[in-house]
Formats: C-alpha cells, structure tokens, sequence
C-alpha cells in the first residue's frame, strides 16, 4: 500500500515507525511549519519532523492556511 502520513505530535512517531517497518510505501509525510520558541524566538522543529529528516522520509510543510490551529 502507498500511503502519505500526517503528523507531528511525538505520538504519531510509533506508528509512522510500524509503517516503516511494514511493507508499505511511505510516499511522503507531511508536518506542521517549525516554530519560534525561546526568547530568541529561534525556528525549531519537532520530534516528527527530525525523525522524518533521520530515516531519508519525503517531508512536506503544511502552509499555515492547510492547518487547523
């Protein structure tokens, strides 16, 4: 099966790891735009997404618009 993931809670980093370890295509995933934090408000990226750049996993940004929050 080709399957797109979406996610960025840390939750969602087991199952796209069965996904992976399945044998399922994973086509791309896709996360939410890194945010500021800190006092310097520096861009920083989540957990799913640094696992997604660790295992060579096509990564797409939703764009402010596509998201819910």
């Amino acid at each position: 099966m080709k399957i797109v993931f979406m996610g960025t809670p840390d939750f969602s980093i087991p199952s796209l790891k069965k996904l992976l370890n399945s044998d399922n295509e994973i086509l791309c995933a896709y996360a939410r735009p890194d945010r500021r934090s800190g006092r310097g408000k520096n861009k920083t990226i989540s957990n799913f997404k640094q696992y997604c750049l660790d295992n060579d996993i096509n990564l797409d940004n939703l764009k402010p618009s596509e998201t819910m929050i």
